[in-house]
C-alpha cells in the first residue's frame, strides 16, 4: 500500500489529530495505506495516545521522531503524496520540500502554505474542515489520474532559490518604504 507522509512537530496547529481522524475514516471504507509521521515532540500527548490506540487497533501508523536528511528525503520521494494541513505556518518548509522533489501535497488554504501551494502540485483545503481533509485524502489514494497530474504541477513549478525570496522581500517591503522617503517633500 501507499505511503501517507506528515512531516512536522507533534504540535495540535499541524492538526495530526485530523489527519489520522480522516484516515482512519478511509481505512474503514476498505482503502489500504500507512501513515508515516516525522517530527518532534510537543508537549502535547493526545496525538500520540490516538497513534497508540489506532496502533493497537492494527493501523499502520510509523512515527520517526528524529531522521537525517537522507531518510527524510527518500520518504519523500517514497511517498504517495504529503500531508500538511497546519493551522499556523511562518513557512511551511515541509510543504516546499515535498513539491521539490514532485511529491503532491495536501495543505492548507490560506497564509504561507496557500502561497507555496498555489503555485501547482498542491490540493488545498481548510484544516478545521474533517470532510474537506478526508476528501483530499481519498481522492489522492484513489485517483491516480489526479495524483499524476499534481506530480507533473509540482515537477513543473518554477525553481524559487533563497535569494529570489530576498529580491522579492526587498521589492514588496523595502522598495515602497524607499520610496517614501526619496520623495521630495511639498512645503
Amino acid at each position: 500500500p501507499g505511503m501517507v507522509l506528515s512531516v512536522g512537530s507533534l504540535d495540535p496547529r499541524k492538526t495530526h489529530l485530523a489527519i489520522l481522524q480522516a484516515s482512519e475514516r478511509l481505512w474503514r471504507e476498505g482503502l489500504e495505506f500507512r501513515v508515516v509521521f516525522i517530527g518532534g515532540m510537543s508537549w502535547s500527548q493526545e496525538t500520540h495516545r490516538q497513534v497508540d490506540a489506532l496502533t493497537r487497533a492494527g493501523r499502520p501508523i510509523e512515527v520517526k521522531l528524529r531522521v537525517d536528511d537522507e531518510v527524510l528525503q527518500r520518504h519523500y520521494t517514497d511517498a504517495r503524496f504529503t500531508v500538511f494541513p497546519s493551522l499556523h505556518e511562518g513557512y511551511g518548509l515541509p510543504v516546499a520540500e515535498s513539491l521539490q522533489v514532485g511529491t503532491p501535497v495536501i495543505t492548507s488554504a490560506f497564509g504561507s502554505t496557500r502561497e507555496i501551494g498555489e503555485d501547482g502540485g498542491a490540493l488545498l483545503v481548510d484544516p478545521r474542515d474533517d470532510d474537506a481533509l478526508t476528501a483530499a485524502m481519498r481522492t489522492l489514494l484513489t485517483d491516480d489520474a489526479a495524483l499524476r497530474s499534481l506530480h507533473e504541477q509540482a515537477l513543473a513549478r518554477p525553481g524559487r532559490t533563497w535569494d529570489d525570496y530576498a529580491r522579492q522581500l526587498w521589492r514588496d517591503l523595502v522598495e515602497p518604504e524607499l520610496s517614501l522617503v526619496a520623495r521630495p517633500v511639498v512645503v
